[in-house]
């Protein structure tokens, strides 16, 4: 019974520190304050993909509060981007691109609300 107990206290102490995804600040001082702040709150849906094929993009992941729209984060070897409200649908094409680059330039780039550059 303390066992449990104690994992309930650890649980809800966890959750305490989570803020709801739908707080996120809309602006942000740089890119790791922006970063930090999605790592920290409370999502729906979250999604990264292994770009380990890519010789530009080193990682790429998707956050998203309601299942329909959310937070793009790609890191290249240059530099990082944070996007708001990608759909969910364009997520999941960037993910089973034969090239995530080309996809990123053809598809992304430009066309959704680049929140922050690093």
């Amino acid at each position: 019974m303390k066992r449990f107990f104690y994992i309930l206290l650890l649980l809800s102490l966890i959750s305490c520190t989570q803020k709801p995804c739908e707080e996120i600040s809309e602006n942000f001082r740089s890119y790791n304050a922006a970063k930090n702040e999605i790592d920290k709150a409370s999502f729906n849906f979250i999604d990264k993909v292994n770009t380990s094929k890519s010789s530009w993009i080193k990682q790429a992941s998707f956050y998203s509060c309601n299942g329909n729209e959310g937070y793009f984060i790609l890191e290249t070897k240059q530099k990082s981007y944070v996007f708001k409200n990608l759909p969910i649908s364009v997520w999941q094409e960037f993910k089973d691109a034969d090239s995530f680059g080309t996809y990123y330039s053809s598809y992304i780039r430009g066309k959704y609300i680049l929140i922050l550059e690093q």
